[in-house]
């Protein structure tokens, strides 16, 4: 287990991880767990499940490993803007208990102080994604998943214990938690830091970078800034997930000769679990899913959704019943020939600049907004995104215009859901 890993090298002054600029040993880095191990133990309280509210990258994963030592399961919650408004985290977890940024623990389910969970032995942490009808859903991933996962991903890319691997992805989203688990396992650097465009070529230079992974829309800033060329004399692989990718960017990493593996995935399939490279493909496939990895059966069901069988699927969502190994997903997929193909999202899910968007989530908001008669939210294609949410609203009041709801939605929904483009409309035409 990874816990085991990092135990064992104890001692080592070898770099682990660096985390923003800073190079952590494998010493200080289980200093760091032992330090949230005291914390934990010395409240006394029985901890099940532990949220975890930390702005440091260091500290959350640290606290999230101290919890895999302790058989308490770690919740990884998002941070307070990435979240959906009058949503408990908590109470979708579980959580029985939080740590807050500044190490102080405190009760947030009173019902479970003196309850043991039997499930938590086995699950490794719990994340949170969008359901398909907009209320986030906590996932729960076990040591077995996360490695099934891990070497999944080996066996495409076959990592080396000296590479580098640039984590700019967000610790909260399986994307980039993912990459910490495999640097364990497989013994690579991680470089984990926030992304930034005008930083990242010379993050990528400066630590001999062989492997980044980001969403469709950083290789569009670096698309803009002219970048593909050195990206290309740079890294070993691009790594791009999240949302498929257009033919624009097909072609683009395609004429510039940049090893890329597009893959496909999902929080409940611990990251991804298909994809391919680009330069094997003659031409660009929308929607194309790619080949499974090692040990994954892709298949569609009676409904045309795709389903996945795999160790990486999740055990569970919280509340929810076992999955045993398959997961059936919200994606209407079609088969050509051997291969499968994503067409669409059922209902109102869609995917935005690598972030699940529910668009009813954003209607239901909007309409508590002063002056609001009806709205409509629509998904509309769009090269820089992939898909982007339109509203059409109706207003009762002639002072509310677009500006007046534009600011609106900044102060009630995550910067990520906000809508790009309102329409003020008299009438929604409901049949058209």
């Amino acid at each position: 287990m990874i816990k085991d890993i990092l135990n064992e090298k104890r001692q080592s002054d070898d770099v682990f991880i660096i985390i923003d600029s800073l190079s952590i040993t494998f010493k200080e880095f289980n200093d760091r767990i032992d330090f949230f191990i005291k914390i934990i133990t010395k409240t006394n309280y029985t901890i099940n499940r532990l949220a975890i509210e930390m702005v440091s990258k260091f500290d959350l994963l640290a606290v999230m490993i101290g919890c895999n030592r302790l058989n308490v399961t770690p919740i990884i919650l998002p941070p307070e803007n990435k979240r959906i408004p009058n949503v408990d985290y908590n109470k979708i977890s579980n959580a029985d208990y939080a740590i807050k940024d500044n190490n102080c623990i405190i009760q947030v389910n009173k019902k479970s102080k003196h309850m043991v969970d039997a499930n938590n032995i086995g699950v490794q942490c719990i994340l949170f994604t969008s359901g398909s009808e907009g209320d986030p859903k906590a996932v729960e991933l076990t040591y077995d998943n996360i490695l099934s996962s891990s070497r999944g991903w080996n066996e495409r890319l076959n990592f080396h214990k000296k590479e580098t691997y640039l984590n700019i992805l967000p610790l909260y989203h399986i994307s980039g938690l993912a990459v910490f688990f495999r640097s364990i396992y497989f013994g690579f650097v991680s470089i984990v830091s926030g992304y930034n465009k005008d930083k990242i070529m010379n993050q990528i230079k400066d630590y001999n970078i062989d492997y980044v992974s980001v969403v469709p829309k950083i290789i569009l800033n670096m698309i803009e800034q002219n970048h593909l060329k050195q990206l290309r004399e740079s890294i070993k692989t691009l790594i791009v997930g999240g949302d498929g990718i257009s033919k624009y960017i097909y072609d683009q990493l395609k004429h510039n000769n940049i090893n890329s593996y597009i893959s496909y995935g999902m929080t409940e399939t611990s990251s991804g679990i298909s994809g391919y490279f680009i330069n094997i493909q003659d031409n660009f496939k929308e929607g194309f899913i790619g080949f499974p990895h090692k040990g994954v059966e892709i298949s569609l069901d009676d409904k045309r959704n795709i389903a996945i069988q795999s160790n990486a699927v999740m055990h569970k969502y919280v509340h929810g019943s076992e999955c045993n190994n398959i997961f059936i997903t919200n994606d209407i997929g079609e088969v050509r020939g051997e291969e499968i193909y994503y067409v669409s999202r059922e209902k109102d899910l869609i995917v935005s600049g690598g972030e699940n968007i529910s668009l009813n989530s954003i209607r239901n908001i909007i309409n508590t907004c002063s002056g609001i008669i009806d709205n409509v939210v629509i998904a509309y294609k769009d090269n820089q995104w992939g898909e982007i949410p339109i509203v059409l609203f109706e207003t009762q009041k002639s002072k509310l215009n677009i500006k007046n709801l534009l600011e609106f939605c900044k102060q009630t929904l995550p910067e990520y859901m906000i809508p790009k483009h309102f329409i003020k409309i008299d009438k929604i035409p409901y049949k058209n």
